[in-house]
């Protein structure tokens, strides 16, 4: 798998049709490739077209923070062809339990306020 981020400042004066570009350089780099990650894709304008070519020849994941992935608008322009997966970030316990910390004795903020 290859993840390609368009946060990157220099990805961010990309057009849309220079994606083709981007899967050029891919193949280049790396050849046929089974599957592809295309993080913070929705900062091209335009962008989905070029997924909807990609997926059918690879598994295509496309991960993003824009409020724009969660929108209705991703599902019309790739009816029947996504998962949504939303991910919420550890709260302060859940990220304690992770690390395997004890936690029964932390307080939160709040908690210590009030106490």
């Amino acid at each position: 798998m290859h993840n390609i981020n368009f946060d990157d400042e220099r990805l961010r004066t990309l057009k849309v049709e220079d994606l083709r570009l981007v899967e050029q350089a891919i193949y280049e780099l790396y050849g046929s490739v089974p599957y592809l990650i295309f993080d913070e894709l929705q900062n091209i304008q335009g962008w989905e077209p070029f997924v909807s070519r990609l997926r059918n020849t690879k598994r295509i994941i496309i991960t993003g923070s824009n409020s724009k992935l969660l929108s209705g608008e991703l599902s019309t322009s790739l009816t029947g062809r996504h998962v949504d997966f939303v991910l919420f970030p550890f709260s302060f316990k859940e990220f304690l339990r992770f690390k395997k910390v004890e936690y029964n004795d932390v307080l939160t903020t709040r908690e210590k306020a009030e106490n």
